[in-house]
């Protein structure tokens, strides 16, 4: 596998948790509906199409949870109307310019299912995570403190997420601060070489990349910057693995 390959791999890890984050957040479109009693809603959108591309046991915030990814080969606009039908989803949200999250809650568990669009593409994601109502309640607030161990937190930084995939042990925790982007990068180039990490790119001296990964052994970091959305904070994610290997 070549730089190119691995960083694009890493970017789609690094999507695939955000979006966990999205589903646990405000969306356009939220909705909350009642789920009449233990609907098979994985089994609704298989039969509409929908590919199981990915489930696994999940924590967010603390609450335990599972997490389906299923992919359609249709896009949203295509697919949506059947999926409101089936499901029973309020009509509304058909004509949603963005994608929209839904807030599923039965006799014994909440699953959100968050139904994503993709700009100028054929294919559409639909996102299911199942929990217990109180794992819910408790994955819907932020961490009282930073979780992941493995990496330090920004000095200052505030947690506002955090999701483990249970199987993998790919940890990502975010975190907002008011310092700049690349003070935080220079942070983390120190902090991680000090303790043995490995920059596992090579860039100009002093030049840090915007979406850098370092090694150490059989563990991968990575570490991603962006502004918030709502106010003139920085985002910080942080993504943790260990390799099932440590082969290079």
């Amino acid at each position: 596998m070549d730089t190119g390959d691995l960083l694009k791999r890493l970017r789609l890890v690094l999507l695939s948790m955000l979006v966990v984050a999205t589903a646990t957040t405000v969306v356009q479109g939220r909705v909350f509906l009642r789920w009449e009693g233990r609907a098979d809603v994985i089994g609704n959108l298989k039969r509409l199409g929908g590919t199981v591309a990915y489930e696994t046991e999940i924590q967010i915030n603390g609450g335990d949870g599972k997490l389906t990814v299923l992919g359609f080969d249709d896009a949203l606009d295509t697919v949506l109307p059947n999926i409101h039908r089936i499901l029973k989803l309020p009509t509304r949200t058909i004509q949603s310019s963005g994608s929209t999250l839904h807030i599923l809650r039965g006799d014994t568990t909440t699953l959100r299912l968050l139904l994503l669009r993709f700009p100028d593409t054929k294919r559409s994601i639909a996102l299911a995570i199942e929990q217990t109502h109180a794992a819910f309640e408790a994955s819907e607030k932020p961490p009282h403190k930073h979780l992941l161990k493995a990496i330090s937190a920004y000095p200052g930084s505030q947690p506002t997420f955090y999701a483990e995939d249970v199987n993998t042990k790919l940890r990502v925790a975010v975190s907002s601060t008011t310092a700049g982007d690349e003070s935080i990068r220079h942070y983390y180039d120190r902090e991680l070489t000090s303790k043995g990490w490995t920059p596992s790119f090579k860039s100009k001296p002093g030049l840090i990349p915007e979406m850098p990964l370092y090694h150490r052994q059989s563990e991968i970091c990575c570490i991603l910057v962006t502004p918030s959305q709502t106010d003139r904070t920085q985002r910080i994610t942080l993504l943790h693995k260990k390799l099932g290997n440590t082969t290079k």
